[in-house]
Order: structure tokens, then sequence, then C-alpha cells
């Protein structure tokens, strides 16, 4: 009797296992269900949000924009998704997409930057500015663009580049050691020393019989200051100066050439040449 009694009770323990582990598969099976329910879904929403990001990008090439910014005598160096790489020089604003998709890779510029575009046959480098669209394949050269004072120039160091009027739609193409300046939408292209008009990216200005009046306006941008200028004459300097140095002492080494004198008072520097 107690052997039967152990048998039903063996039985019947045997079949709570068998509905526990019933109960068990029935939630695993569920449970992968959702999962694979779950994966399906993501995979599908974001496969198709994947494309049309790209179908949209394809149509406006800077819709995902990445902003570079550089504050007072502060040069920046970049590289895009492609490989180009770009210095920007002081209070420069920089817009770029995180990936280039379409025909072009398209970036905006108010400021002034250097490019190295990565060479792309198939695929145009496009700067934008205010006035113009600046196309190349593959070379390098400079862009700097002042809205406020509906100014643009654009320097080819090398390879060729194709300028392309907003206003008027007409296209100018530059040669190694030329510089167009758009101002006020009127164009003029004259040939230039290059090398020297991209030095900032390696921390000096170079400057060969240049008035000084113009000097010390473009460090005054350089360095975020305000200047008042007089002149008695019109000097003009050959060399180099280290934009390591602040702009009170490149100030003090002109005067100590007998270039200028200056004096600072209210955030404004009063700057007289003789």
């Amino acid at each position: 009797m107690w052997n039967r009694i152990e048998q039903d009770i063996d039985k019947y323990e045997n079949r709570k296992r068998h509905v526990r582990l019933t109960r068990l598969t029935r939630y695993a099976i569920a449970a992968i269900a959702i999962v694979g329910i779950f994966a399906i879904t993501h995979y599908y929403f974001f496969n198709n949000n994947s494309d049309s990001k790209k179908e949209q990008l394809a149509k406006n090439n800077v819709a995902m924009e990445r902003n570079y910014f550089t504050g007072n005598a502060e040069v920046n160096q970049i590289y895009l998704s492609d490989g180009t790489k770009i210095w920007m020089n002081a209070n420069t604003k920089l817009y770029a997409p995180k990936e280039f998709y379409g025909d072009t890779r398209e970036i905006k510029v108010e400021g002034e930057i250097y490019v190295e575009a990565a060479h792309d046959q198939k695929h145009p480098f496009i700067v934008h500015t205010e006035n113009a669209l600046v196309e190349v394949l593959g070379t390098k050269f400079s862009v700097k663009s002042k809205p406020s004072e509906h100014y643009d120039n654009v320097v080819l160091v090398s390879g060729s580049v194709a300028v392309n009027s907003k206003e008027s739609g007409n296209k100018t193409i530059l040669s190694p050691n030329q510089k167009l300046e758009i101002r006020n939408n009127e164009y003029s292209v004259k040939n230039v020393d290059s090398h020297a008009l991209v030095s900032w990216t390696q921390g000096i200005y170079i400057y060969n019989n240049k008035p000084l009046g113009i000097i010390l306006e473009q460090l005054a941008e350089y360095y975020g200051k305000k200047i008042n200028i007089t002149s008695s004459k019109n000097s003009c300097f050959t060399g180099k100066i280290d934009l390591s140095n602040s702009f009170d002492e490149i100030l003090k080494g002109l005067s100590h050439m007998q270039y200028i004198d200056y004096d600072y008072n209210s955030d404004n520097y009063a700057i007289k040449i003789f």
C-alpha cells in the first residue's frame, strides 16, 4: 500500500513538473516571438528611415549640419567625412553635413577657410558664400566671406575652381595664384602670391610691400579689436608677423620700427601711421 501511495505521489509530481515546463516553454516561445516582431519592425523602420534620410540629403546636401566656430585669434583644423581638410581662420563659421550624400559635396562658410579638397571626379566639392558658389573637384584654395560687407574672395593655390555668381549666374574659372574678389556683386580677378595669402594656416601673416593700414585692419579682424586709423603717409610693410603674439605686442613691435604710434582707450585703439 505504501509503495502504491509513493507511486501515485510520483505521478502527481511528474504531472506538476510537466505543467510547469509546458508553461515555461509557452512563455519562452511568446517572448521569442515578441522579440522577433520587435526586431523586424525595428529593422524595417530604421532601414526605411535611412533611405528617406539619404533621399532628403540627396536633395539638400547640407540638411544634416554640423556647425564649427572659431573665436578671436583662433585657427582650427577639421576633417570632413570625405577626407577633405579645412583650416578655419579666426572668427569663422562653417556649416557642413555629417556625411555627404547625393551628387555633390556642399558646405557653407562665413569668415575665412583654406581647403584641401579630397579628389572625387564624380562628386564636385562646392562652397557656398553669400554671393557665390565655388566648385572644385579636388584642389587647394581659400574662401573668405564677409556677408555684412557684401564681400567675398577666392584664392586658388593649385588645381582649378569655378566661381558661380548667385546674382548673375556668370561663371569665372581661376588659375593657380589668382584671386577673385566680389564686392557688391562686382567681380575682379588679379594675380597674387597665393602662399602668402594662406600663410595664416602656418600661424603667420606674410606681407610684401603691403599698405600698413590694410595690415592693421586685417590684424584687428583676426584679434577681434576695434581700431581707428589716421595716416600722414601711405607707409608699407614687408615681412612676417607671428600670430602667436598678442595684438599689443605686434603694435609695440611696429612702433619700435617707427611705423606707427598708438593709444588704447575704452576698447578702441587709436593708431597713427607715419
